[in-house]
């Protein structure tokens, strides 16, 4: 939990019917900042840092680019843009920008992003796994097709589970404006970002971005602070799970039972989830380019042949109902 948050959320619980509406009440209203403001606020207080040589740098959220420039930061000269990771056209107020609404500046939402390859790519596709074909591509950022052969834009592994958490706050935070309730829209899976959310926790850059966030704006974001809220909201719909995630978070589940062997491996791989079906699996290089990677799965136990990869260190991403799970494994 955040350094600051005291008894901030004092009354507040997942076993209430009313959680969405109390975490409404907690996080909005609070201070508003102009959009324009964002480069005096985040950009040169916590996003640009300092390299070699006197000049600076900022990194894209989506694709990870470590973008070079000469102090002062400047928008334009940079191709670089604050994104709307909740897309501006998915807002129950949309349009948002002109006159400007605090939805549209909200900086918990915002990402700094490279503007032609990968603020534009994304537009407003829905944020997703890509198990098809890869149509547009900028380091670690790919737009290509779902499971459903939909069009879906995937950002770096690193961002996921940041991206999921923006997009909960603000249907949580925003929900009732302009009277609809803020869910995802009906291409965005609601599960897939519960997913990333459990598979990517929060890093020491979120909450520290959380932290300074909250000194300006004096709210919070829910589902940094307490992961677990993120069980008890269907985003789909904007309704309460009392069921939540069962009796152990999601990630927990497929922690606890996700089992690969052996390690190293000269020849063999065996992958399994207890008491789960694998679905899908990708095998990422170190370097993060996919090696190998199969859909459309219905196995007990996924056996790789290594003998076809060459030797060194991967990531294995496996999938199943519950969602992805990952291990680092060694092949020699």
């Amino acid at each position: 939990l955040g350094a600051q948050i005291g008894d901030y959320y004092n009354g507040i619980s997942s076993a209430s019917s009313t959680l969405l509406a109390d975490l409404n009440a907690l996080i909005n209203p609070h201070n508003y900042i102009s959009y324009f403001l964002y480069k005096t606020t985040l950009m040169s207080q916590f996003e640009v840092k300092d390299t070699t040589n006197g000049q600076s740098y900022v990194t894209c959220c989506y694709s990870g680019e470590n973008k070079v420039f000469n102090d002062p930061f400047d928008w334009s000269d940079n191709d670089y843009s604050r994104e709307h990771t909740y897309a501006h056209s998915w807002m129950g107020t949309f349009p948002a920008d002109n006159p400007e609404q605090e939805e549209y500046a909200d900086q918990h939402n915002l990402y700094p992003a490279n503007l032609p390859n990968a603020n534009s790519p994304r537009s407003n596709l829905p944020l997703e796994d890509i198990t098809g074909d890869v149509v547009f591509n900028y380091l670690e950022g790919s737009v290509g097709y779902n499971a459903n052969n939909q069009l879906v834009y995937e950002p770096r592994a690193s961002h996921k589970g940041n991206a999921a958490r923006a997009i909960f706050y603000m249907a949580t935070c925003y929900t009732g404006n302009g009277g609809n309730n803020w869910a995802v829209p009906i291409n965005q899976s609601a599960a897939s970002l519960v997913n990333w959310h459990f598979n990517d926790l929060p890093d020491n850059y979120e909450i520290a971005r959380h932290e300074y966030i909250y000194n300006l704006q004096n709210n919070r974001n829910p589902y940094i602070d307490s992961v677990d809220y993120a069980c008890y909201i269907d985003f789909s719909n904007m309704s309460y799970k009392p069921d939540g995630c069962g009796n152990m978070g999601i990630e927990e589940f497929l922690n606890q039972n996700f089992s690969v062997f052996p390690i190293p491996s000269s020849n063999k791989l065996f992958a399994q989830i207890n008491g789960e079906k694998i679905t899908a699996y990708e095998l990422i290089s170190i370097e993060g380019k996919k090696i190998d990677a199969k859909i459309n799965l219905n196995l007990s136990v996924l056996e790789l042949n290594t003998s076809n990869y060459i030797a060194g260190t991967y990531i294995l991403n496996v999938t199943s109902s519950k969602g992805v799970v990952q291990k680092k494994v060694i092949i020699e």
